[in-house]
C-alpha cells in the first residue's frame, strides 16, 4: 500500500483562485458521457484495489491515475493507443482531444470552486537527457497537461532523480505524500517518469462540534466491534434510503443501503457515504457500483432532519498500481515485446515500456472537513421519508468517494471496514 497526493498543475490551473467567472454551464452530453466513463473506471479500480484483500481499509484517487494515465496517451501509438482507448473512453481509437476537453472542463470547474476549498494540481516529467521528445508530444503534454519537463540523466543519477521526484511530490501535495517512488524503482535503464500529484481540502458547510465527537462502536465484517471516536451531531442534510432493488424507501422499511451527503463550503464539492444495511453487505455493494447506479442514488437524496455519526478517519495508504492495470486490459503496455510509446522519443523509443506504477494517498476527516491527497507514479523504461428523524450512522463497513457535485466527476474514493 501507498500513502501520497496526485497533482495535476494544469498551466492555467496552478494553486486554483477564483476567477470571478460564472459558474459553468451543465457538461455537455459528450462531457457527460466522458464523466460517467470515468466514474465506472472509478469503480472498476476501486474493485481491483479490494480484490485480493476483503478486510483493509482504501483509499485512492481516481482523478489523479487517471490524469497520469492521460499523459501516457500523448506518447501512445498503435495497439497501446488502442487499449488505453478501451480503459479511459471505451472506444477503439483514443480520442486524444476528448480526453484533453474532460481534463481542462473539470479543471475549470474546480478553479471556480476554489473560493471556498483548496484543491491544487500538477503534473511532471522526468525524461531521458540523452534522448528527445517528440516536439508535438512536448508540446500536448505542456500545453494540455500542464507538465513541468525535467531532464534527468537516469544512467548516472537515477537515486538522485528517485529523490528529486519525492521531494517534489512532497511540496506538491502540502507534505503529505512524501515517498511515493520506492527504493529501486528506478534504475540506469529508466528512460522516462510521469507524475501526478493532487491536493484537496475543504472546510463543511456545517462543521462538526468537537465537544460533541466521543467513541461509539463500528461493526466489523467478522462480528466483532471496535469503539472509535465518531463526529456526531444532529442535522439537516441530503440522505436517502433505498431498497434491494435500489428504489427509494423510507428509513427502516425494507431498508438494504443508505447514503447520506455532506456537502464542503461553497457546495461545488462534497462527500458522500453508502453504507449497507449490515456489516455484511459491503462486498456485494462493491461488486455492483456503477457510475449509472450512483446516479440514481445521489439523484435521490432529499434534506432531512437526521441523528447522524460518521467515525474520525485518517488514512495514508500506498499501492502498486501494475497488477491493477494489468487487470483493465494494459498488460501490452508493461512489455518490451508489445508497448508502442514511439511517440515520446520516436525512434529512440525502442523496448520503452511502462516498468513501474505507483500511487499514494492520505486522507483526514475531523470535525473541520476533510484533507486528502494522492500521487501518481508511472515509471517507463526499456528492455533490458416522513415519520420520526432518520437515524444515519456510519457504524459499519462502508463505502466512501469525493465528489464534483456538478459533473459527478469522482475525485477520490475508498472504504472503511476498521477505522
Amino acid at each position: 500500500m501507498m500513502s501520497k497526493t496526485a497533482l495535476l498543475s494544469l498551466s492555467f490551473l496552478g494553486c486554483l483562485s477564483s476567477t470571478g467567472e460564472d459558474p459553468p454551464a451543465p457538461p455537455t452530453a459528450a462531457l457527460a458521457a466522458a464523466y460517467d466513463h470515468e466514474t465506472d473506471l472509478a469503480c472498476k479500480l476501486h474493485r481491483a484495489l479490494t480484490s485480493g484483500d476483503k478486510e483493509s481499509n482504501v483509499f485512492f484517487s481516481p482523478a489523479s491515475i487517471t490524469a497520469a494515465l492521460s499523459m501516457v496517451a500523448e506518447g501512445a501509438r498503435g495497439d497501446s493507443a488502442a487499449d488505453l482507448a478501451q480503459v479511459l473512453q471505451k472506444v477503439d481509437a483514443l480520442d486524444l482531444e476528448g480526453l484533453r476537453a474532460v481534463r481542462a472542463d473539470l479543471a475549470r470547474r474546480l478553479g471556480l470552486a476554489a473560493t471556498n476549498i483548496s484543491w491544487n494540481e500538477a503534473n511532471g516529467i522526468w525524461a531521458d537527457d540523452q534522448a528527445t521528445l517528440v516536439q508535438e508530444t512536448q508540446k500536448a503534454l505542456e500545453d494540455h497537461h500542464g507538465a513541468s519537463i525535467n531532464p534527468a540523466n537516469f544512467r548516472a543519477e537515477f537515486e538522485a532523480i528517485r529523490r528529486e521526484i519525492n521531494g517534489w511530490v512532497k511540496a506538491k501535495t502540502n507534505g503529505r505524500i512524501e515517498d511515493l517512488l520506492p527504493e529501486g524503482s528506478l534504475d540506469p535503464m529508466t528512460r522516462l517518469v510521469l507524475v501526478n500529484a493532487v491536493h484537496f481540502l475543504g472546510k463543511w458547510d456545517d462543521e462538526f462540534e468537537k465537544a460533541k465527537t466521543g467513541d461509539l462502536p463500528f461493526q466489523r465484517a467478522d462480528g466483532t466491534t471496535t469503539s472509535v471516536p465518531f463526529l456526531a451531531d444532529w442535522r439537516t442534510m441530503p440522505i436517502g434510503f433505498f431498497d434491494a432493488e435500489d428504489n427509494p424507501t423510507l428509513p427502516g422499511v425494507d431498508t438494504s443501503l443508505t447514503l447520506f451527503e455532506l456537502p464542503y463550503q461553497g457546495g461545488d464539492l462534497s462527500f458522500v457515504g453508502l453504507v449497507p444495511s449490515t456489516p455484511t453487505g459491503l462486498p456485494e455493494l462493491e461488486r455492483r457500483l456503477s457510475a449509472p447506479l450512483l446516479k440514481k442514488w445521489t439523484g435521490a437524496l432529499r434534506e432531512q432532519r437526521t441523528d447522524f455519526a460518521m467515525p474520525k478517519l485518517e488514512l495514508e495508504p500506498n499501492y502498486d498500481l501494475v497488477p491493477v492495470l494489468r487487470g483493465l486490459g494494459l498488460g501490452g503496455l508493461m512489455s518490451s515485446a508489445t508497448a508502442d510509446l514511439r511517440g515520446f522519443f520516436g525512434k529512440d523509443s525502442k523496448g520503452l515500456h511502462v516498468s513501474g506504477a505507483y500511487h499514494s494517498a492520505f486522507l483526514k476527516v475531523d470535525e473541520e472537513g476533510t484533507e486528502a491527497a494522492a500521487a501518481t507514479g508511472l515509471v517507463a523504461r526499456t528492455t533490458s421519508a416522513m415519520g420520526p428523524p432518520p437515524r444515519v450512522h456510519a457504524d459499519r463497513p462502508y463505502l466512501f468517494l469525493i465528489r464534483e457535485r456538478s459533473t459527478g466527476a469522482v475525485l477520490f474514493m475508498g472504504r472503511i471496514t476498521n477505522p
